[in-house]
């Protein structure tokens, strides 16, 4: 039983020939954890409301400050842009700890009162793929989900795994979802 469980909650797994398969019941199994553990992505009802407040009020400041990665909230407070790299909080946060300059600190809360004001809860926001990605806070052990603003692109990229999956929103705004490592 347990190996089953382990399985179904596994998703779609590579098969020999190249596809993917899935264990029978899965899907019903993924949702009963789902509702126990709660926090997964916002549903595609929320989506325009989402990337209406980044768009307004969180991209113009990372696109000013140039910021390659944030981590906005948490135990963990980190900024990397082209002033420098900036690490404070707790011991676990990963780096060198680098404290902030008053510079770094005075960009960090403009950012971080943006996301705030934009009203969707981010975990992290970073450079990939030539776009803007906005990780969303959650709890899921299977997935990721992000809004990705890709400004030079028509199409979603190319998808890297078979769980990847890309959802125009709105402009040059994705909705994105990849396995999490």
């Amino acid at each position: 039983m347990a190996a089953y469980l382990a399985l179904a909650l596994a998703g779609p797994l590579p098969s020999p020939g190249g596809g993917t398969m899935t264990v029978p019941g899965s899907g019903a199994v993924r949702a009963a954890v789902a509702r126990i553990v709660p926090g997964g992505p916002p549903g595609p009802g929320q989506w325009r409301a989402d990337v209406a407040g980044l768009d307004k009020e969180v991209l113009p400041v990372v696109e000013r400050l140039r910021i390659f990665y944030l981590i906005p909230s948490g135990p963990c407070h980190v900024l990397e842009y082209p002033h420098g790299t900036f690490r404070d909080g707790a011991q676990d946060c990963g780096g060198d700890p680098a404290p902030f300059d008053a510079q770094a600190r005075a960009d960090y809360v403009e950012v971080t009162r943006a996301v705030k004001r934009s009203g969707v809860a981010v975990e992290r926001i970073y450079l990939n793929r030539g776009g803007i990605v906005v990780q969303l806070e959650d709890r899921s052990w299977e997935y990721n989900w992000a809004y990705v603003y890709l400004p030079d692109r028509d199409s979603a990229p190319e998808q890297s795994r078979p769980e990847e999956q890309w959802t125009h929103v709105s402009g040059h705004w994705w909705f994105h979802r990849d396995h999490d490592d």
